[in-house]
């Protein structure tokens, strides 16, 4: 009778040792499961955040770029006139060298769209490359006064400062890798 008992006692552990170790196994499983979907959703937005950034990006790139064409005419027609102003030695075109009204005007509209395209990098980041945007969009929107003012030849090649900057904080946003740190218990 005693082996039928130890028999029943054996069964009864073993079988609590099998519910203890299945409960075990399922509940790694399940915590495994929620990491990797975490994981992935993690991935996930960091590739689409990094899309949405080169996007942003891109754009803004090519704001820039029609509105350093429109600003490049505004300056050849500029050092035309005063070319021609050294020529003549008379000082009388140099009111010339300010922008026409419809010059300044298109120039005017390519500013407010590099403003619009720093906006948008404002929402996505990261913050280096927001501050650098703003920086580029601060000098075009000066260098747009200064052509409706007189040129300061100082604030266009800082310009160019400006542009780079943004250029290497746009590659630098773009090159980080997402941090794909676990957070929570494993």
């Amino acid at each position: 009778m005693a082996a039928g008992l130890f028999g029943v006692i054996g069964a009864a552990i073993g079988g609590a040792a099998a519910a203890w170790g299945a409960r075990t196994g399922a509940e790694r499983a399940a915590r495994a499961a929620q990491q990797q979907v975490h994981d992935q959703a993690t991935a996930e937005h960091a590739h689409w955040l990094r899309q949405q950034r080169l996007e942003a990006y891109e754009g803004f790139m090519r704001a820039y770029d029609d509105f350093a064409r429109v600003a490049t005419d505004g300056l050849r027609a500029t050092e035309e006139c005063r070319s021609r102003s050294d020529q003549s030695g008379s000082d009388d075109q140099l009111s010339e060298v300010l922008l026409s009204t419809s010059e300044a005007e298109a120039l005017g509209r390519q500013v407010r769209g590099l403003e619009e395209r720093s906006a948008r990098i404002s929402v996505l980041g990261p913050s280096s490359v927001e501050e650098c945007a703003a920086q580029l969009t601060r000098s075009a929107g000066l260098e747009h006064q200064r052509y409706e003012q007189g040129l300061d030849w100082n604030e266009v090649r800082s310009q160019t400062e400006h542009r780079n900057r943004f250029l290497a904080a746009a590659r630098q946003a773009l090159g980080t890798r997402p941090d794909l740190t676990p957070t929570g218990p494993a």
